[in-house]
């Protein structure tokens, strides 16, 4: 196993989203049990995911780019070249690039620095994918759209390469609370919430759902309504929650019997922890993936981002399932082994077998 530093180029905003972020997390901390503490470096992030970054004991450290990089913005010839810097400045065998601003010219320029390169890619886009190795986690992943993208590279495709934060392995080890006794619902919009969705669907399910059902909201600090969101919860509290940023979103999802949620990478983590699940498309990244959701009877979906279904469809198909709980269960029970725990640790090995040819 190789010992050096690896590099891992990520970059989280209200207009990225913050799935890039946390699944790189997650890597952060299957690497770091295998001794190897990776370095993040970023173009573009919010306070509060350099401050989530910095909670986290298996990140080396963050390295931010300077001003005149920043200002290019993200897969720029200035970021690539930045990038390409610190690849040499921390003699890094691997880099591992996440998001969607990357097209086959910054991979050129970064392959140029001498590390083995390896990219999360979720839409199988463009002429080519110069990488070494290549991760798309979605049921939707393609492998003869990559052989023709990334010819030479090993391809992860699919559910097994889900990579889930450690959390979600210590709250599978306790075992699944059998679905009729979890009496939440779990709302969440991803980080940023780039639609403004939770409130307004919030408000509708607080009267769509009975009494007697919970609900926990789950907002990303990037949220720029956070503040409004609380506020307005706290009309109906306790039975609605709002968690700002939170690291127990595993333990909140055990206590879910139905979730409403951005089909991003939250949706694997429900899936993970047999969670029955309303999927909203809110990015024309997350549609591939709810869509082969829902064709295979995993998951509902609705195409908020095109104009599918709005708050009020949104709630309202909640209230039709919350009220059907052998449909949830079969949904659940659909859910079983669809999604395990340990994509991020196979990520990993393939990740450190990688570094290896480069150090051998």
């Amino acid at each position: 196993m190789a010992s050096s530093i690896y590099l891992i180029r990520l970059d989280g905003t209200p207009t990225i989203g913050t799935g890039h972020v946390m699944r790189c997390l997650a890597m952060a901390e299957a690497l770091a049990a295998r001794g190897i503490a990776p370095v993040f470096a970023s173009v573009a992030l919010t306070t509060a995911l350099r401050d989530r970054i910095g909670r986290s004991g298996a990140v080396d450290r963050l390295l931010e780019a300077p001003p005149r990089v920043a200002a290019d913005g993200p897969g720029s010839r200035a970021d690539a070249a930045w990038t390409a810097d610190l690849v040499q400045e921390l003699d890094a065998p691997l880099l591992l690039i996440d998001g969607l601003d990357f097209g086959p010219a910054y991979f050129d320029r970064v392959a140029k620095a001498g590390a083995r390169l390896a990219a999360f890619d979720d839409l199988a886009r463009g002429p080519r994918l110069p990488v070494h190795l290549v991760i798309n986690p979605s049921p939707a992943a393609d492998p003869t759209r990559y052989a023709d993208l990334a010819p030479a590279a090993r391809h992860l495709l699919g559910p097994r390469y889900l990579p889930l934060r450690t959390e979600f392995v210590t709250a599978a080890a306790t075992g699944v609370v059998p679905l009729a006794a979890r009496r939440r619902v779990l709302l969440s919009f991803g980080g940023s919430d780039v639609l403004g969705l939770t409130l307004p669907v919030l408000e509708r399910l607080v009267t769509a759902l009975p009494a007697a059902v919970g609900i926990d909201v789950v907002v990303g600090g990037s949220h720029p309504g956070k503040a409004e969101i609380a506020a307005q919860a706290r009309v109906w509290h306790p039975r609605v929650v709002v968690h700002v940023d939170t690291d127990r979103i595993a333990a909140l999802m055990t206590t879910a019997g139905l979730a409403v949620s951005a089909a991003g990478g939250t949706a694997g983590e429900l899936a993970a922890m047999q969670v029955p699940t309303i999927l909203v498309v809110t990015a024309d990244n997350q549609r591939p993936g709810a869509w082969a959701a829902r064709q295979a009877g995993l998951a509902d979906g609705i195409d908020a981002e095109a104009g599918e279904g709005g708050p009020a469809e949104i709630a309202g198909l909640a209230a039709r399932r919350w009220q059907d709980l052998p449909g949830r269960q079969a949904r659940a029970d659909r859910l079983h082994g669809v999604v395990d725990v340990h994509g991020a640790s196979r990520i990993a090995d393939a990740l450190c077998d990688l570094a290896t040819m480069v150090a051998a």
